[in-house]
């Protein structure tokens, strides 16, 4: 039988390994690999096998191979050569578009795909075709931004309905276009239920609003806007009302109200130097357990060019919300400010119906946090100057259940870092919290953090986290399968198994995650068929899974304590926990992650810790300051591949107390071309059971010669064979 390919790091240039998942492979088993980017460089040669194992291999792509669409294919001396893989192909996956925050998009419209690949780092280039499943209606639409995770587009003037999106990023010629996982609904506003242009009204002329006038309660001109869209339980009024520039005065305890204008649809739309909506007191919320100072309901609301302060919460201890929204909501230039009153929750997103909240044309948000259910964010040049430890907020961006969060270019900072009783635990930018990561995807691009770090409590901040995932999560053995099922018992899975994942984990099909979105007694159905069918030689893993992930040019600091560490006192610097790119309690999977080209300093952790990876990348990433640049304690990544991350402890007596890289119950990991300085440790495999492959690395210890080692613990588990010209410099042991 010829030897085929299950899974494996798809991102690859000359020298770079990989990470390989096979069947049928033996003792010769080698990947020959062809490139090529102009007419006259292609190259034929066969890889570098740094590590053959049964079905598992690490190979090396060659130094020859241009960089490009790159074709991988195994072969073997008696079976001969098996089916290729086309490596740095497209791989885009959803879509959205700023104006609806949904895959549904207006012409004219920018609309994003997310993904990995799409572009070659540094070129800017790709193209998008739009085409209906016909090829009748079709066009190139106009790309207006690139990046290697995001393709920002012009939603093109096509009939309406529903569009593929195929993305080419430059390689691989013809073989080279890749088609998102969402369609494209071209549709009206109107459709959508979201014509705010159908009518213009004014919040003074029209619904009797005072400007300037504390005694004169705006929440009553807001609600006869809604009642006026509502129209009586009749044929909604989708409006647009301008709000001429000044303050307006809430006095009661809310605008708005959930269950007299269901479906309303009114965008606000501030005059001038922008209209001011503001409570003038606390409210009494003894007899209202959640009096808000904005609640929507089921509305379809947006702001334009507002500013909305809560200075006065409520008088008890009852949780409440400045803005309260179900259906649709979308900030354009807006200032949303709750000044960290307690129990004070910014804006809460709830329900399942249109689409997330929506944040564009430089908002800022001051603060709490928002709390999302059932929902997402798409969130453009936001700045948050805000804390978390509010109640419910896990984080910053706190979101519950599955959802899709798209922030990019926002700047993150904790405005008041010195109140540890409004600042909480100081613990996560954002949380994935609640019952299930299933059905998340996550793009954290270009953004920035700094100060994030308590002084008096040892929380600190992480870019990701999640401390509440209680998903059941097993293994079991494979009963049967076929091209797109599974057949096993899993203890405690069931219905509620929609939208997680099952891995396989060994035999038979080893690397490969799907998604279930089906469920039949102990058989699953899953979302795209197998590359190597599993058998009963199979063990499979069955958990919630973010299988889209990305986290790419960041740019997070930590604080630093000016009082001295917790711990030990010779850290210097004196770091908290810092912030870590992820970390904190992932039970679920993650599968085909992307933590790339970020650069954060003043970290506990600088990567991940209790996160069950599969096929991952985490590459070119700079850590400064870190108390264990790259940790892995507990979870078991299998076939992830660190590529050209480089970190530094810095200078100072005792500045280097932790490892370079820790690894813990790894399983077929490549640590290729590090560069880390200033290490107590330089690498800690304590624990490991699986393959933790160096290579090409450098280690030192910086100023940390004192009782410092290259390899813990010494016997070293680690082969010296499979370290492959990895340096240890100047360690005390």
């Amino acid at each position: 039988m010829a030897p085929a390919i299950a899974e494996m790091t798809r991102d690859a240039q000359a020298l770079d390994e990989l990470c390989v998942f096979g069947d049928a492979f033996d003792g010769t088993a080698s990947l020959i690999f062809y490139g090529q980017s102009t007419a006259n460089n292609g190259d034929l040669a066969t890889g570098v096998n740094v590590y053959l194992s049964g079905n598992r291999m690490l190979a090396q792509v060659p130094a020859t191979t241009p960089d490009g669409g790159i074709l991988a294919w195994p072969q073997t001396n008696a079976a001969g050569q098996g089916t290729p893989i086309l490596l740095n192909r497209p791989e885009p996956t959803w879509l959205c578009s700023y104006a609806t925050l949904s895959a549904s998009a207006l012409v004219g419209d920018t609309v994003c795909v997310h993904g990995s690949l799409l572009s070659r780092r540094g070129s800017n280039l790709a193209w998008v075709w739009i085409t209906d499943a016909a090829g009748v209606n079709c066009q190139f639409a106009i790309v207006t931004a690139v990046t290697q995770w995001r393709i920002e587009f012009t939603c093109p003037n096509l009939p309406a309905g529903d569009y593929q999106v195929w993305v080419h990023s430059g390689r691989g010629g013809k073989y080279g276009w890749a088609q998102a996982s969402d369609l494209l609904t071209i549709t009206t506003a109107a459709a959508l239920g979201l014509n705010f242009a159908a009518a213009t009204k004014d919040l003074i002329a029209d619904f009797g609003a005072a400007v300037n006038t504390p005694a004169t309660d705006a929440a009553t001109a807001i609600n006869a806007a809604l009642a006026y869209s509502y129209n009586s339980g009749g044929t909604v009024r989708p409006i647009t009302v301008t709000v001429p520039a000044g303050n307006y005065y809430l006095t009661t305890s809310h605008a708005g109200n959930a269950a007299n204008y269901p479906g309303a649809v009114v965008k606000f739309v501030g005059q001038g130097g922008g209209a001011t909506f503001q409570t003038t007191a606390a409210f009494d919320d003894s007899t209202n357990a959640n009096s808000h100072m904005m609640d929507f309901g089921a509305c379809s609301i947006a702001f334009q060019n507002c500013t909305i302060l809560m200075q006065y919460g409520p008088t008890g201890a009852s949780s409440a919300d400045m803005i309260r929204a179900g259906t649709w909501l979308n900030f354009t230039g807006c200032t949303l400010d709750s000044h960290w009153l307690a129990h004070t929750v910014t804006v809460q997103h709830i329900g399942a119906s249109i689409g997330p909240i929506g944040f564009n044309g430089g908002c800022v948000v001051k603060g709490a946090g928002v709390y999302l259910i059932n929902k997402g964010i798409i969130s453009n040049g936001t700045s948050w100057q805000v804390t978390n430890g509010q109640d419910n907020l896990g984080g910053v961006i706190t979101a519950q259940t599955g959802s899709r969060h798209h922030i990019v270019a926002d700047n993150f900072q904790h405005y008041d870092i010195t109140n540890v009783a409004l600042c909480g635990t100081g613990r996560i930018l954002w949380q994935i919290q609640g019952s299930s990561f299933a059905g998340h995807s996550i793009h954290a691009e270009s953004n920035t953090a700094t100060s994030f770090g308590e002084i008096n409590t040892n929380g600190g901040e992480k870019f990701s986290s999640d401390s509440d995932h209680t998903d059941a999560k097993s293994s079991a053995s494979v009963t049967s399968a076929t091209s797109n099922t599974l057949t096993a018992t899993f203890p405690g899975a069931g219905a509620n198994s929609i939208n997680q994942s099952i891995a396989i984990i060994g035999g038979k099909g080893e690397g490969q995650c799907r998604q279930i979105i089906g469920v039949s007694g102990t058989t699953y159905t899953l979302d795209k068929p197998w590359a190597i069918i599993p058998d009963a030689t199979s063990t499979a893993y069955q958990s919630a899974c973010i299988t889209d992930w990305t986290i790419a040019e960041n740019n997070v600091q930590g604080s630093v304590d000016p009082n001295g560490p917790i711990g030990n006192p010779s850290h210097v610097p004196p770091i908290r926990d810092g912030v870590s790119l992820l970390t904190q309690n992932f039970d679920a999977m993650g599968y085909r992650w992307n933590v790339c080209h970020n650069a954060a300093s003043g970290l506990q952790n600088g990567f991940a810790r209790n996160i069950y990876m599969f096929a991952s990348l985490v590459a070119d990433n700079t850590f400064a300051n870190c108390l264990n640049a790259y940790l892995l304690d507990q979870g078991t990544p299998k076939g992830l591949v660190y590529r050209r991350n480089s970190g530094a402890k810095g200078s100072g007596a005792g500045a280097a107390i932790g490892h370079a890289y820790q690894s813990r119950a790894t399983d077929l990991v490549a640590v290729d071309r590090h560069n880390l300085t200033d290490c107590k440790i330089g690498l800690n495999v304590a624990g490991t059971d699986g393959q933790v492959d160096l290579w090409g690395c450098a280690f030192s210890p910086g100023s940390q010669v004192s009782g410092s080692e290259d390899i813990s613990p010494d016997p070293q588990p680690v082969p010296v064979n499979q370290l492959n010209g990895t340096s240890f410099t100047g360690f005390a042991a």
